[in-house]
Protein backbone atom coordinates (compact mmCIF):
# COMPACT_ATOMS: atom_id res chain seq x y z
CA UNK A 1 0.00 0.00 0.00
CA UNK A 2 1.24 3.64 -1.24
CA UNK A 3 2.55 5.70 1.94
CA UNK A 4 1.08 8.99 1.55
CA UNK A 5 4.31 10.66 1.09
CA UNK A 6 3.83 8.42 -2.71
CA UNK A 7 0.82 9.67 -3.00
CA UNK A 8 1.66 13.27 -2.84
CA UNK A 9 4.83 13.16 -4.98
CA UNK A 10 2.31 11.50 -7.34
CA UNK A 11 -0.36 14.20 -7.37
CA UNK A 12 0.43 16.93 -10.08
CA UNK A 13 1.44 20.25 -9.29
CA UNK A 14 -1.38 22.83 -8.09
CA UNK A 15 -1.07 25.86 -10.52
CA UNK A 16 -2.37 29.60 -9.41
CA UNK A 17 -5.63 30.19 -11.40
CA UNK A 18 -5.67 32.54 -14.03
CA UNK A 19 -6.84 35.29 -12.20
CA UNK A 20 -4.55 35.14 -9.44
CA UNK A 21 -1.96 35.59 -11.99
CA UNK A 22 -3.26 38.11 -13.67
CA UNK A 23 -3.61 39.73 -10.12
CA UNK A 24 -0.28 39.51 -9.73
CA UNK A 25 0.99 40.88 -12.99
CA UNK A 26 -1.38 44.24 -13.12
CA UNK A 27 0.17 44.61 -9.41
CA UNK A 28 3.71 44.45 -10.54
CA UNK A 29 3.10 46.76 -13.28
CA UNK A 30 1.08 49.48 -11.24
CA UNK A 31 3.61 49.18 -8.63
CA UNK A 32 6.71 49.97 -11.60
CA UNK A 33 4.08 52.72 -12.80
CA UNK A 34 3.81 54.38 -9.55
CA UNK A 35 7.46 53.96 -8.37
CA UNK A 36 7.99 55.90 -11.89
CA UNK A 37 5.58 58.46 -11.00
CA UNK A 38 7.16 59.08 -7.54
CA UNK A 39 10.83 59.57 -8.59
CA UNK A 40 9.92 62.64 -10.85
CA UNK A 41 7.47 63.87 -7.84
CA UNK A 42 10.00 63.41 -5.17
CA UNK A 43 12.55 65.09 -7.40
CA UNK A 44 10.89 68.20 -8.30
CA UNK A 45 9.38 68.65 -4.64
CA UNK A 46 13.21 68.47 -3.39
CA UNK A 47 14.25 71.45 -6.03
CA UNK A 48 11.04 73.55 -5.31
CA UNK A 49 11.73 72.68 -1.04
CA UNK A 50 13.79 75.86 -0.11
CA UNK A 51 11.20 78.51 -1.91
CA UNK A 52 8.24 77.15 0.11
CA UNK A 53 8.61 80.18 1.97
CA UNK A 54 9.11 82.63 -0.05
CA UNK A 55 5.57 81.19 -1.98
CA UNK A 56 3.57 80.99 1.07
CA UNK A 57 4.52 84.96 1.51
CA UNK A 58 3.12 85.63 -1.98
CA UNK A 59 0.20 83.48 -1.09
CA UNK A 60 -0.79 84.85 2.23
CA UNK A 61 -0.34 88.70 0.87
CA UNK A 62 1.91 89.94 3.23
CA UNK A 63 2.40 93.26 3.44
CA UNK A 64 6.54 92.66 3.45
CA UNK A 65 6.89 91.19 -0.07
CA UNK A 66 10.13 88.77 -1.14
CA UNK A 67 12.59 90.41 -2.54
CA UNK A 68 12.65 89.71 -6.31
CA UNK A 69 16.00 87.78 -6.33
CA UNK A 70 14.49 85.70 -4.23
CA UNK A 71 11.15 85.46 -6.45
CA UNK A 72 13.06 85.09 -9.38
CA UNK A 73 14.72 82.14 -7.66
CA UNK A 74 11.48 80.26 -7.00
CA UNK A 75 10.31 80.90 -10.54
CA UNK A 76 13.11 79.16 -12.08
CA UNK A 77 13.12 76.37 -9.39
CA UNK A 78 9.47 75.47 -10.05
CA UNK A 79 9.77 76.08 -13.67
CA UNK A 80 12.59 73.13 -13.43
CA UNK A 81 9.94 71.07 -11.56
CA UNK A 82 7.38 72.02 -13.64
CA UNK A 83 9.20 69.65 -16.47
CA UNK A 84 9.29 67.12 -14.44
CA UNK A 85 6.23 66.41 -12.43
CA UNK A 86 3.03 68.07 -13.20
CA UNK A 87 3.25 70.63 -14.63
CA UNK A 88 -0.18 73.31 -13.52
CA UNK A 89 0.77 72.95 -10.42
CA UNK A 90 4.56 73.94 -10.58
CA UNK A 91 4.31 76.60 -13.40
CA UNK A 92 1.02 78.13 -11.28
CA UNK A 93 3.63 78.46 -8.92
CA UNK A 94 6.25 80.06 -11.35
CA UNK A 95 3.41 82.34 -12.42
CA UNK A 96 2.45 83.53 -8.57
CA UNK A 97 5.95 84.86 -7.64
CA UNK A 98 6.67 86.33 -11.05
CA UNK A 99 3.43 88.38 -10.39
CA UNK A 100 4.13 89.16 -7.12
CA UNK A 101 6.73 91.39 -8.68
CA UNK A 102 6.40 94.97 -9.91
CA UNK A 103 5.89 94.65 -14.13
CA UNK A 104 9.56 96.53 -14.64
CA UNK A 105 11.19 94.38 -12.48
CA UNK A 106 9.43 91.32 -13.58
CA UNK A 107 10.53 92.46 -17.23
CA UNK A 108 14.09 91.70 -15.51
CA UNK A 109 13.39 88.38 -15.21
CA UNK A 110 13.58 86.68 -18.30
CA UNK A 111 10.34 85.24 -18.03
CA UNK A 112 6.98 85.49 -19.85
CA UNK A 113 4.74 85.82 -17.28
CA UNK A 114 1.41 85.44 -19.25
CA UNK A 115 3.10 82.44 -21.33
CA UNK A 116 3.54 80.91 -17.83
CA UNK A 117 -0.67 81.76 -17.35
CA UNK A 118 -1.45 79.98 -20.05
CA UNK A 119 0.66 76.71 -19.89
CA UNK A 120 -0.21 76.29 -16.30
CA UNK A 121 -4.13 76.98 -17.93
CA UNK A 122 -3.48 74.17 -20.40
CA UNK A 123 -2.23 72.03 -18.22
CA UNK A 124 -4.52 72.64 -15.00
CA UNK A 125 -7.88 74.77 -16.78
CA UNK A 126 -9.68 74.63 -13.14
CA UNK A 127 -7.67 77.14 -11.72
CA UNK A 128 -9.48 80.27 -10.45
CA UNK A 129 -6.03 82.03 -9.72
CA UNK A 130 -4.69 81.41 -13.02
CA UNK A 131 -7.82 82.98 -14.77
CA UNK A 132 -7.59 86.13 -12.36
CA UNK A 133 -3.65 86.54 -13.47
CA UNK A 134 -4.36 86.57 -17.29
CA UNK A 135 -7.85 89.08 -16.32
CA UNK A 136 -5.54 91.33 -14.44
CA UNK A 137 -2.86 90.70 -17.05
CA UNK A 138 -5.34 91.41 -20.13
CA UNK A 139 -6.79 94.65 -18.41
CA UNK A 140 -3.00 95.61 -18.48
CA UNK A 141 -2.76 95.82 -22.13
CA UNK A 142 -6.16 97.50 -23.16
CA UNK A 143 -8.12 93.76 -23.64
CA UNK A 144 -11.17 94.96 -21.91
CA UNK A 145 -13.71 91.94 -23.55
CA UNK A 146 -10.28 89.47 -23.14
CA UNK A 147 -10.42 90.29 -19.07
CA UNK A 148 -14.01 90.33 -18.61
CA UNK A 149 -14.19 86.76 -20.16
CA UNK A 150 -11.10 85.65 -18.15
CA UNK A 151 -12.46 87.08 -15.15
CA UNK A 152 -15.62 85.19 -15.62
CA UNK A 153 -13.79 81.79 -16.13
CA UNK A 154 -11.83 82.74 -12.60
CA UNK A 155 -15.07 83.02 -10.47
CA UNK A 156 -17.09 80.06 -12.80
CA UNK A 157 -13.72 77.72 -11.59
CA UNK A 158 -14.01 78.71 -7.93
CA UNK A 159 -16.39 80.87 -6.61
CA UNK A 160 -15.00 81.62 -3.23
CA UNK A 161 -11.36 81.63 -3.32
CA UNK A 162 -9.27 82.81 -0.45
CA UNK A 163 -7.67 86.03 -1.04
CA UNK A 164 -8.96 86.26 -4.43
CA UNK A 165 -12.65 87.35 -4.13
CA UNK A 166 -11.68 91.30 -2.96
CA UNK A 167 -8.88 91.03 -6.46
CA UNK A 168 -12.19 90.30 -8.46
CA UNK A 169 -14.06 92.82 -7.20
CA UNK A 170 -11.40 95.37 -7.41
CA UNK A 171 -10.16 94.22 -11.32
CA UNK A 172 -14.36 94.16 -11.80
CA UNK A 173 -14.79 97.70 -10.53
CA UNK A 174 -11.94 99.07 -12.51
CA UNK A 175 -13.84 97.34 -15.89
CA UNK A 176 -17.22 99.40 -15.21
CA UNK A 177 -19.44 99.41 -16.96
CA UNK A 178 -20.27 96.04 -17.14
CA UNK A 179 -23.38 95.31 -19.66
CA UNK A 180 -23.68 91.31 -18.86
CA UNK A 181 -26.06 90.80 -16.76
CA UNK A 182 -25.17 87.32 -15.11
CA UNK A 183 -21.02 89.13 -15.04
CA UNK A 184 -23.40 91.52 -12.82
CA UNK A 185 -25.09 89.47 -10.37
CA UNK A 186 -21.35 87.03 -10.13
CA UNK A 187 -20.05 90.82 -9.04
CA UNK A 188 -22.94 91.14 -6.42
CA UNK A 189 -22.33 87.71 -5.34
CA UNK A 190 -18.76 88.27 -5.08
CA UNK A 191 -19.33 91.92 -2.73
CA UNK A 192 -21.73 89.90 -0.17
CA UNK A 193 -18.90 87.16 -0.03
CA UNK A 194 -16.72 89.82 0.83
CA UNK A 195 -18.81 91.03 3.58
CA UNK A 196 -19.43 88.04 4.84
CA UNK A 197 -15.56 87.53 5.05
CA UNK A 198 -14.77 91.16 6.40
CA UNK A 199 -16.60 94.64 5.65
CA UNK A 200 -13.40 96.23 7.28
CA UNK A 201 -11.30 94.09 3.83
CA UNK A 202 -14.19 95.19 1.29
CA UNK A 203 -13.95 99.37 2.90
CA UNK A 204 -10.21 99.06 1.78
CA UNK A 205 -11.05 97.74 -1.64
CA UNK A 206 -13.99 100.02 -2.21
CA UNK A 207 -11.69 102.85 -1.10
CA UNK A 208 -9.03 101.93 -3.47
CA UNK A 209 -11.04 100.56 -5.86
CA UNK A 210 -13.52 103.40 -6.60
CA UNK A 211 -16.32 101.06 -6.19
CA UNK A 212 -18.10 102.65 -2.94
CA UNK A 213 -21.43 103.47 -4.81
CA UNK A 214 -21.55 100.12 -6.73
CA UNK A 215 -20.94 98.45 -3.23
CA UNK A 216 -23.08 100.76 -1.46
CA UNK A 217 -25.87 99.58 -3.75
CA UNK A 218 -25.22 96.35 -3.04
CA UNK A 219 -25.17 96.40 0.71
CA UNK A 220 -27.61 99.16 0.97
CA UNK A 221 -30.71 96.46 1.87
CA UNK A 222 -28.36 94.37 3.99
CA UNK A 223 -29.03 95.16 7.72
CA UNK A 224 -25.96 93.76 9.28
CA UNK A 225 -23.91 94.36 6.57
CA UNK A 226 -24.49 97.60 4.80
CA UNK A 227 -23.93 99.62 8.47
CA UNK A 228 -20.88 98.06 9.21
CA UNK A 229 -19.64 98.84 5.89
CA UNK A 230 -20.68 102.25 5.54
CA UNK A 231 -18.75 102.65 8.99
CA UNK A 232 -15.68 100.92 8.08
CA UNK A 233 -15.85 103.14 4.72
CA UNK A 234 -16.33 106.66 6.32
CA UNK A 235 -13.35 106.08 8.87
CA UNK A 236 -11.39 105.29 5.50
CA UNK A 237 -12.30 108.48 4.57
CA UNK A 238 -11.60 110.53 7.94
CA UNK A 239 -8.52 109.00 7.37
CA UNK A 240 -7.56 110.33 4.29
CA UNK A 241 -8.51 113.80 5.55
CA UNK A 242 -6.42 113.53 8.76
CA UNK A 243 -3.20 112.61 6.53
CA UNK A 244 -3.85 115.16 4.44
CA UNK A 245 -4.23 118.26 6.89
CA UNK A 246 -1.07 116.69 8.18
CA UNK A 247 0.73 116.70 4.90
CA UNK A 248 -0.32 120.19 4.39
CA UNK A 249 0.41 120.99 7.67
CA UNK A 250 -3.22 122.33 8.73
CA UNK A 251 -4.59 122.02 12.14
Amino acid sequence: MATMATIIRAMPPIMAPRSSLAAVAIAAVLAVLLAGLAIPSLIASTMTLSHNDTLEAVRLLRKKRPATAALTAAAAANERAAALFDSGRYRANVAAALFAMPAPERAGTGFDLEKEVRLSLAAAPASAYNWNRLAVLRFGRGDRAGALKAWEMSVLTGRYAPYLVNSRIFLAVRLFPIKDPVLVEMLVDQVHLSADASTDELARIAHKSGGAPFIQAVLWRDTEHGPAFNKAYRMMLRKDRWKYRRKMGLP
